[in-house]
């Protein structure tokens, strides 16, 4: 109760008052507005002007699109060969990656001379990869199954969207397929080596079996064994038994005591065997299985149904410009002259204010 005795009274009044002095009304506004409407005219209008011409002056950028789906299985079959295996997806997935590639792009670039067609003769001093940045490879999308390419011509868009979609398919295939000729080579080259070392295991029994008959053979002619006899060391003499002792058992039972007939007939015959082909195991299976391979590599290579996409839709011609949006242009010009020209009324009655007070 003290502390309420002890309170001072407060003059509402006063303090309305000064609220009020300090309030700016919005009549007063709306009178500088006024005032200075001629310069928030003038400043809009500019503003206004300068936006129209800045809009009419900036180049049309046209953007085209192509509407690209996954392969279908039959269309990657071809390279489904000699347990090679590439889904659809595969082949796609490839494709995005090699139009996303800056090398193929450039070598796109390069090879259709775009920089021809892209600079003007005032530009002509620019440098290749600078052309190839900026009026190629950034105005180049894919996303979500639709190409992109922006230009400022509609039909050079168009046009060269659809080349480089199919320049990338073309890419594309000749990688899975180099892919699977290189396992078909890898695996023919293999066959072939194999093929090699059987047919030079081959000539190296043929020595020795030569080795073997010759040295039959002698021992024979020791013995004056003409021709095939059941005869047994035993009853050789003595004389002859260290020459037999130099083949092993077996063949001291069964090579020499066949005969100098049979024995010079055989190596005759097979010192005058040129080719040993015949006599290799399996080695036509080997051959017919490198002439699958080369078939089919050849098929392969002859194969143009083979595709990593199929164009849902080429890209057509767009008859609507992307930018500039000219219409946004102006309407930003108008209110940027309407703000501006606000703010410098602003400005031009306070400085108008200090120069009155100061007097």
């Amino acid at each position: 109760m003290d502390n309420d005795k002890n309170l001072q009274p407060v003059n509402l009044q006063l303090i309305q008052a000064n609220y009020e002095e300090n309030e700016i009304s919005l009549y007063d506004i709306w009178r500088l507005l006024f005032n200075y409407k001629y310069h928030i005219a003038s400043i809009t209008f500019v503003c206004t002007v300068i936006a129209i011409f800045y809009a009419l002056h900036l180049s049309p950028v046209y953007q085209a699109k192509a509407y690209l789906l996954p392969p279908n299985e039959r269309d990657v079959a071809s390279l489904n060969i000699d347990g090679n295996l590439i889904s659809s997806d595969q082949a796609y997935r490839e494709y995005i990656n090699t139009f996303n590639s800056r090398a193929i792009r450039l070598l796109f670039f390069n090879q259709n001379k775009l920089i021809d067609k892209l600079v003007t003769d005032v530009e002509a001093g620019k440098f290749n990869n600078e052309v190839f940045e900026n009026n190629f490879h950034k105005l180049l999308t894919l996303e979500d199954s639709i190409a992109k390419l922006s230009s400022n011509e509609a039909e050079f868009a168009a046009e060269w969207l659809n080349k480089y979609v199919d320049f990338v398919n073309r890419v594309t295939v000749e990688s899975l397929s180099k892919n699977v000729e290189k396992k078909i080579i890898t695996k023919r080259t293999e066959i072939v080596l194999k093929i090699n070392n059987l047919r030079v295991t081959a000539e190296k029994r043929k020595e020795d079996k030569i080795a073997e008959l010759s040295e039959a053979l002698m021992i024979a002619k020791k013995v004056e064994l003409e021709q095939k006899s059941n005869i047994s060391v035993s009853n050789i003499g003595l004389e002859n038994e260290k020459s037999i002792s130099l083949l092993p058992v077996k063949q001291q039972q069964t090579i020499y005591d066949r005969g100098v007939i049979a024995l010079s007939a055989e190596l005759q015959s097979l010192e005058g065997r040129k080719n040993l082909d015949s006599y290799i195991p399996n080695l036509r299976e080997l051959e017919e299985e490198i002439r699958i391979l080369s078939g089919l590599m050849a098929w392969l290579q002859d194969d143009s149904s083979v595709k990593a996409i199929i164009v849902d839709q080429k890209a057509m011609i767009p008859n609507q410009r992307i930018k500039p949006k000219r219409k946004q242009i102006v309407i930003w010009g108008l209110v940027s002259g309407l703000i501006i020209g606000i703010l410098i009324s602003f400005t031009l009655n306070l400085i108008r204010n200090m120069g009155e007070n100061v007097e």
